[in-house]
């Protein structure tokens, strides 16, 4: 284990405490499921290709859609839907 920083002494500070608090906090399972709709729509053109999908990797997603059009990332504009990466983005190398 690494130590990154060792202030004080707990088990003395708890001992002397005047008021000792306890509390057990639990949450319920919540899905960590792509919230993105499963498909994409694009417009490719001889210099150009927009792309519109929901995604949680846009960087990934450019790249891709750059080498499957051949045509160089700059030329690519990528736009995902509102619940890719939880909010609306624009992403443009």
């Amino acid at each position: 284990m690494v130590v990154a920083r060792n202030d004080g002494n707990v088990d003395k500070a708890m001992s002397g405490a005047p008021k000792t608090i306890e509390a057990i906090y639990e949450t319920p399972y919540l899905s960590h499921s792509p919230l993105e709709p499963l498909n994409a729509t694009i417009n490719l053109q001889t210099d150009r290709l927009d792309v519109w999908v929901g995604t949680q990797d846009s960087e990934a997603a450019l790249g891709a859609a750059a080498i499957a059009s051949g045509l160089k990332p700059e030329q690519v504009y990528f736009t995902t839907h509102s619940s890719g990466r939880f909010r609306p983005s624009r992403c443009k190398r």
